[in-house]
């Protein structure tokens, strides 16, 4: 009787065992990693699907070609179980068919087809899908929104895509309003000003579409501009209230009314941008961040013209902020070719821009507007063809957002993740104190990139080099990059960084507060600090210290 107790026990843990078994097997049977799903109507497998697991997430490939089969509802299609973890969806070329229901459950919001294909079957797609397709004869019922491909501009707009970085671009006609004066205008005149001229010459040489218009007078400011009793202000409501078919307004406001009076400079932005929105069907205003030059500084009291036009970035972008608007950084484009690569794109006033300034102004405006490769350009004016492409590269970083050998991103959220950065540098941005200027940090890094590259590391890794200017007291300048939490290196600050600034450090340069310490610009007695044990910090800080007396911070 003992023994069939124990029996009776048994059997449900053998029949248990036997169930979970029966469910992992069942589980490793309906896998969808490595998965092919024949989709061929004749059952031969010449069109296939594969869904393969990346992470979380899947890849769907469709390859083959011949008749593929048509599913009756969304339950049917085979990899339906996890249509909404499929990211990537790719349709190689070959394939003729897109069965009905294959992705209309999907959350893929693009997709590309290739020249191949034919036919697309009722509700293949998601409503909301948009469809790039290489294939001009298409036959379907699906009411997506299809752009085909093409190579060059065509004659008719808005039906038409072609890739741009890499992403599908539609290709459009642009109107494109220039509001400004001298800075818009210079060399030539308000009547044929250099820049929109240069804008349209760049955009017809890359195949784009556009039309320029100009309100345009010297010393103008938008709070003339956007009076409609001004004389240039009624020429531009006449123009905006007689045609509703602009697609851009670049705003350039007087050269220093942003910082020294930014209230009445915001109130013009925002009247005009009312303006638009009320005549326009579907256009963006955008604001020209202008920039420091010589000329300026010597009014201004900014010591440097990149501490000049930082500062009119920061109005332009408080502007923008304040009404949803983009800024192109011509500004920001000056201010890196003048004073890192050392170009003169000023007139012979020192204020004004030449005519390579007004070039490098028309490709960065195009290219941030657009968003195209200004680098493709074949149009110089009359520029040497080296100088031109040089100002087109810097043109390209800037509107795309890229990293200027020297500079910052217009991106700040990007500097907190070293990742990307072989190396992130502080330097202390209190002159007075340390005696470092952009100009000397500048200089700097061109002389660290020249010795990296006898170190044998790559240009894109030199070009990853992060240097940071901190302003302030210790205290709070030691915070912020504690709150960065990616510097590699301090340079300009003193002893007093974990005292003072609370903040821990490897190593430094004197090792103790009776060193001498390094002269920095003019002020004699600076440290150098090193914060993390990474191989390229202690490269370059011991590199630092050997040429210390070379005239590195000079």
């Amino acid at each position: 009787m003992k023994k069939l107790r124990i029996i009776l026990m048994i059997i449900p843990l053998i029949l248990l065992s036997i169930f979970l078994t029966s469910c992992s097997n069942n589980e490793e049977k309906v896998s969808y990693n490595n998965r092919t799903y024949d989709l061929s109507t004749d059952g031969s497998a010449s069109v296939i699907a594969r869904s393969v697991k990346e992470g979380s997430k899947y890849t769907l490939t469709i390859s083959g070609s011949g008749e593929a089969v048509d599913f009756d509802r969304k339950e049917s299609v085979p990899w339906n179980p996890i249509i909404k973890s499929i990211d990537k969806i790719i349709i190689e070329d070959g394939v003729t068919k897109i069965g009905s229901y294959y992705f209309y459950s999907s959350t893929v919001g693009e997709f590309y087809l290739p020249q191949s294909l034919k036919t697309i079957s009722a509700n293949a797609f998601n409503e909301n899908a948009i469809i790039y397709s290489y294939s001009q004869d298409i036959t379907t019922s699906i009411t997506n929104k299809i752009y085909y491909y093409s190579e060059k501009a065509p004659s008719e707009f808005g039906k038409y895509f072609h890739i741009v970085e890499g992403k599908a671009t539609v290709w459009n006609k642009y109107k494109v309003l220039f509001v400004g004066n001298s800075f818009t205008y210079y060399t030539l005149s308000a009547e044929d000003p250099m820049v929109p001229k240069y804008f349209k010459e760049l955009a017809d040489s890359l195949g784009e579409a556009v039309e320029i218009d100009f309100v345009i007078k010297g010393s103008h400011t938008l709070t003339k501009f956007s009076n409609p009793e001004d004389e240039m202000g009624k020429i531009l409501y006449d123009k905006l209230s007689k045609s509703n078919d602009y697609t851009h307004v670049i705003l350039q406001e007087q050269s220093t009314a942003p910082i020294n009076s930014y209230n009445s400079f915001k109130e013009a932005v925002g009247k005009i941008k009312a303006l638009v929105d009320k005549t326009q069907t579907n256009c963006e205003v955008v604001l020209y961040e202008t920039w420091g030059s010589p000329t300026a500084i010597k009014s201004t009291g900014h010591k440097t013209i990149g501490a000049m036009e930082e500062v009119l970035r920061n109005a332009y972008e408080a502007c923008a902020k304040e009404y949803g608007l983009k800024v192109d950084y011509v500004g920001k484009a000056f201010t890196y070719t003048y004073e890192v690569l050392g170009i003169n794109i000023f007139y012979e006033d020192e204020r004004h821009q030449n005519e390579a300034g007004a070039y490098l102004s028309a490709a960065t405006h195009l290219a941030s507007i657009l968003k195209i490769d200004v680098r493709e350009s074949s149009f110089k004016g009359n520029l040497d063809s080296e100088l031109a492409s040089i100002l087109r590269s810097v043109a390209h970083k800037v509107a795309f957002n890229l990293p200027l050998d020297g500079a910052t991103s217009n991106n700040q959220e990007s500097e907190v993740d070293n990742e990307n950065h072989l190396i992130v540098i502080a330097w202390y941005k209190k002159t007075a104190t340390s005696g470092l200027t952009d100009e000397i940090m500048n200089s700097f890094l061109i002389k660290l990139k020249s010795y990296l590259k006898t170190l044998n590391y790559s240009d894109e890794e030199i070009n990853s080099i992060l240097i940071k200017g901190y302003e302030g007291n210790v205290a709070p300048s030691c915070e912020a990059i504690k709150q960065d939490g990616n510097v590699d290196i301090m340079i300009g600050w003193k002893s007093n960084v974990d005292t003072t600034g609370n903040l821990s450090f490897i190593e430094s340069y004197p090792s103790s507060a009776d060193g001498i310490g390094i002269k920095m610009g003019e002020v004699d007695g600076r440290w150098i600090h090193r914060l993390t044990e990474t191989d390229i910090a202690k490269v370059i800080f011991n590199w630092i210290i050997e040429e210390k007396d070379n005239n590195l911070f000079q």
